[in-house]
């Protein structure tokens, strides 16, 4: 009768101290888990700040501001130059 009790009892326990151990794993899953959606929405606003950014500096006017701000000597492209192409005996074939 005493060896069944301490057998339920130390049953018991192991049970116990197994779901104290479960319970603090559950737990910590659930702290790594606020702190990677912080971290998420951390990452997420940074990306529109940087798009925006990226919107931004691609505008021509920013880039003239910036060329004029920076006196950076740009040359026009020059006037595109039509050249006659002279045809070749396969088109005059046809």
């Amino acid at each position: 009768m005493l060896r069944r009790l301490t057998l339920v009892v130390a049953l018991v326990g192991a049970m116990a101290i197994f779901l104290s151990y479960e319970h603090s794993r559950i737990l910590r899953a659930g702290y790594k888990i606020s702190e990677l959606s912080r971290d998420e929405a951390k990452l997420v606003e940074e990306i529109r700040i940087h798009q925006v950014q990226v919107t931004r500096l691609r505008q021509p006017e920013f880039i003239k501001h910036q060329v004029e701000r920076l006196r950076i000597d740009l040359m026009r492209p020059p006037e595109p130059e039509i050249m006659p192409v002279a045809s070749s005996p396969t088109d005059a074939a046809e």
